[in-house]
């Protein structure tokens, strides 16, 4: 009996308002074609950074391309391994709205290889401000905070890359790799530390931890040549954060 009301009641009912707006006039839509004119002819340049075969039907491309007003776009393109003719098809693949992921979200990775698998190639750029594109970073203002393994790694990325403006190394583990023959030289951190410039440095320690890692560390702060401070905890090696924050916290509001 519902039922049959109900269907009534829609039979009589008055058509619900339009869901959509009605279009402009064709020479609005011209105007709005002016904000999306391009020049189709125009070069991509794509630079390939990498390539991964080893993951479905497809070789996958770390890519990135020129688009309108100098943007430069990256992009994964997967092409099949299985190709039937030199020419193929591709399909753009589009994310959704997902906040940083970009291309990395789980429904573009589950599509490429269906994709390929039918012989489709398949190119999944970044949206604007996502992925690779967000611009809420600001170039200028990075700094590395790093502990125990990190630490050790950050000492060695503080000397190689210029764009770090502070350090902050906490309990680095620079005692697992004391060679100075190849290949243990290159993560050799007494071949960095000599070599910091144009940034600032915080060390920090833990009084109880590996003498010999606390002994290096002070020795390579010694040896830096820029702006730097030291703090040491009676502590072992792990500093809890909860408890050992203040330091690091104001380090960085004044040196980034």
């Amino acid at each position: 009996m519902l039922l049959a009301l109900m269907a009534v009641s829609h039979a009589f009912a008055q058509p619900d308002a339009t869901a959509i707006e009605k279009s402009v006039d064709d020479t609005e839509y011209q105007r709005i074609l002016e904000y999306y004119n391009y020049d189709p002819g125009m070069p991509s340049d794509p630079v390939f950074y990498g390539e991964w075969p080893w993951r479905g039907p497809h070789t996958l491309y770390k890519l990135s391309y020129s688009s309108v007003r100098g943007q430069r776009v990256p992009a994964y393109l997967a092409i099949p391994k299985e190709t039937a003719s030199e020419k193929i098809p591709v399909v753009v693949l589009m994310h959704g709205w997902n906040l940083f992921w970009g291309k990395n979200e789980d429904w573009v990775l589950d599509w490429i290889p269906l994709l390929t698998a039918q012989g489709y190639a398949v190119l999944a750029p970044d949206h604007f401000m996502y992925g690779e594109r967000k611009r809420d970073i600001d170039p200028d203002r990075i700094a590395i905070f790093g502990g125990s393994l990190g630490g050790w790694i950050g000492s060695i990325l503080a000397a190689l890359e210029p764009r770090i403006k502070t350090a902050v190394l906490s309990v680095p583990a620079t005692e697992s790799a004391t060679a100075q023959t190849p290949p243990g030289r290159i993560i050799n951190a007494s071949n960095f530390f000599p070599r910091y410039k144009d940034l600032s440095l915080l060390m920090e320690l833990a009084k109880n931890d590996v003498p010999l890692r606390n002994a290096r560390a002070k020795e390579f702060f010694d040896l830096v040549k820029v702006k730097k401070e030291m703090v040491e905890y009676d502590e072992s090696h792990f500093l809890d954060p909860q408890k050992y924050n203040q330091e690091i916290l104001e380090w960085l509001k004044e040196n980034l």
